[in-house]
């Protein structure tokens, strides 16, 4: 299998890969597909959130005209369906926090979903107080990848890295720290990397009233909170140490993820 043709009409016609849309093959009996809504590929030609995509890969005969190794019954009124993607064909893998688990005492967890255009393999590269239950999938999966965190001292911040390659051999590092904060006490995470700049706050029952967050002499305050309430913030900082200052009563406490997604 070395083509894609798209049928127009009653003729089909080749859709090769020109640097923007069309057919790309590999590894193996993979064909990956870009096409624009409305544009080239789509055979309703209507940029209407739906893909028409009549077509079939083939093998390129010696003759001149190219035989489909499958021809789709034709109707009168194709009917368009959605071409699920994920992005386009050479987009590095992606990491996004799945936010802290609820803060409870005795257990501290948090998640960390990855993605890709056809996911090869997950790895940890890397754990301080940590480990991650990282669940099995098919190669080359497009389907996000929910990887469960767990602190092995719930008192102590965590901190994991995850190393997710795709089947086109690119390569990400996704690092994140979760702890659960207590009111009557100030944590410091040191040696975050400058790319963790997303905090998740996840307030327990009871909660934090309000959360500090001071980075090289900056404050980035988080108030009002309501127990139960999920907050996030973005936070600035060149490598080092950052520290959380909770307000509340003393029994008070919230889940925190932090990270670069």
């Amino acid at each position: 299998m070395d083509g894609y043709y798209k049928l127009a009409g009653s003729a089909w016609q080749d859709f090769a890969w020109d640097g923007t849309t069309g057919a790309r093959f590999g590894p193996g009996a993979l064909v990956r597909l870009t096409i624009r809504d409305g544009g080239r590929g789509d055979g309703d030609g209507v940029a209407d959130g739906a893909i028409a995509d009549p077509g079939a890969p083939a093998t390129i005969a010696a003759t001149p005209t190219p035989t489909p190794t499958a021809t789709p019954t034709p109707t009168a009124t194709p009917t368009p369906t959605a071409t699920p993607q994920s992005g386009p064909p050479d987009q590095p893998p992606v990491c996004r926090l799945t936010g802290p688990g609820r803060a409870a005492a005795g257990r501290t967890t948090a998640g960390v979903t990855l993605q890709g255009a056809g996911l090869a393999s997950v790895r940890v590269t890397g754990a301080s107080n940590a480990r991650a239950l990282i669940p099995r999938f098919p190669a080359a999966t497009i389907s996000p990848v929910i990887v469960r965190l767990t602190a092995l001292r719930p008192a102590r911040p965590s901190r994991i890295t995850l190393a997710a390659t795709d089947i086109a051999g690119a390569t990400i590092t996704c690092d994140s720290y979760f702890l659960t904060l207590r009111a009557s006490s100030a944590q410091a995470l040191s040696g975050v990397p400058r790319a963790a700049t997303r905090l998740r706050l996840r307030n327990g029952r009871p909660g934090l009233t309000g959360l500090d967050v001071v980075v090289g002499g900056r404050r980035v305050r988080l108030r009002g909170l309501q127990p139960g309430v999920q907050r996030s913030a973005t936070i600035s900082h060149a490598a080092g140490t950052i520290v959380l200052r909770p307000h509340g009563r003393r029994h008070a406490t919230a889940a925190i993820q932090l990270g670069d997604r």
